[in-house]
């Protein structure tokens, strides 16, 4: 009787431990299964910001397009609007590297400015950025290896067509230049800093005193782009 007992209960015992373990088990699995189910919900998620994010940085990019393009023809509309301009090729140069120099006339007439047409420089001026502030550096340019003192300085000569309406001339300058009307001697070499150019022209004449040679009538002054000297 005893050993059954013993027996009955050793059954009972491994039953509840069967139950118990069965039990446990189960819930291993759900736990698991959820642990799963949280993961792939994270892969998920990992992978909707990542798509998110791919779509910002795409929509950011066309927004910087779409800046770079409206910049580019703000420029476009400006330069049009802009009846005469002066432009170099390049921002930057080496010392002594040629220089192309642009005027472009969108005007219907034809500009006029001071100075001989050759060299054709003449009455351009030159400005170099020191000291926070443009200073002037030049008044003719050269072009060439010798400066000749210009007669009568005083009284430039006006006015000679310098652009056609709707058209542009384009020149070469080796950046060397002469510092005053009434140097002579070797052209100087342009040292390295930053410069731009300057331009003034009119589109008619008028007298400001019987005798005199005319002058610009209403002159306007333009500034070139920037220009590096490395």
């Amino acid at each position: 009787m005893m050993n059954f007992s013993k027996t009955t209960l050793l059954s009972i015992l491994l039953v509840i431990f069967f139950l118990a373990a069965g039990f446990f088990i189960y819930q291993w699995w759900q736990i698991k299964g959820e642990l799963v189910k949280q993961i792939e919900q994270n892969e998920n998620l990992k992978n909707q910001v990542a798509e998110l994010q791919a779509e910002i940085d795409r929509l950011q990019k066309e927004v910087e397009e779409l800046k770079t393009s409206q910049a580019i023809e703000d420029k476009t509309i400006e330069k049009k609007k802009a009846e005469v301009t002066i432009t170099t090729d390049k921002a930057e140069y080496r010392q002594g590297e040629i220089v192309k120099i642009t005027i472009q006339n969108n005007s219907d007439k034809p500009i006029l400015g001071y100075g001989p047409k050759k060299p054709i420089f003449a009455e351009w001026g030159l400005k170099k950025f020191e000291d926070n502030k443009w200073v002037d550096i030049a008044v003719l340019f050269s072009g060439s290896e010798y400066c000749y003192p210009i007669i009568s300085p005083e009284r430039p000569i006006c006015c000679e067509e310098k652009v056609k309406a709707f058209s542009k001339i384009v020149e070469e300058w080796n950046q060397k230049f002469c510092p005053s009307l009434k140097y002579e001697g070797k052209s100087i070499l342009l040292e390295k800093g930053v410069y731009r150019l300057i331009f003034t022209y009119g589109f008619e004449t008028t007298m400001i005193k019987v005798g005199l040679e005319p002058v610009l009538k209403d002159p306007k002054t333009i500034y070139s782009n920037e220009l590096i000297i490395k």
